[in-house]
């Protein structure tokens, strides 16, 4: 959770950040992770939506465009290391996000 999507979602009235990541073996999931996060940075739980049965990138964007393709404009949101394959997995789900990087870990 880069001050890049901070920044973004102050700019952009009404949306929201959806927060994705699966739980594996673990106690909490990735998606609640970034959520608890994004809080702590002062983004209200009103704007928050957890994605946390998606297991890979093909699948969160099967799952983004079920819930969510047409009633708004997507802002993807990666490390920059990984957006290439997130943008080329979210286009063939035919959706067009707008890329917004973040480092490249």
């Amino acid at each position: 959770m880069g001050s890049l999507s901070l920044d973004l979602l102050a700019k952009l009235t009404g949306s929201t950040i959806i927060t994705s990541g699966y739980k594996g073996k673990g106690t909490i999931s990735q998606a609640e992770v970034l959520s608890e996060t994004a809080q702590l940075l002062g983004v209200e739980k009103d704007h928050i939506r957890l994605s946390t049965q998606p297991k890979n990138t093909r699948q969160e964007a099967e799952e983004y465009k079920k819930l969510y393709a047409d009633s708004s404009q997507l802002v993807l949101v990666t490390s920059a290391i990984h957006m290439p394959r997130a943008m080329y997995t979210f286009s063939k789900a035919g959706l067009d996000p707008i890329p917004a990087p973040t480092s490249g870990r």
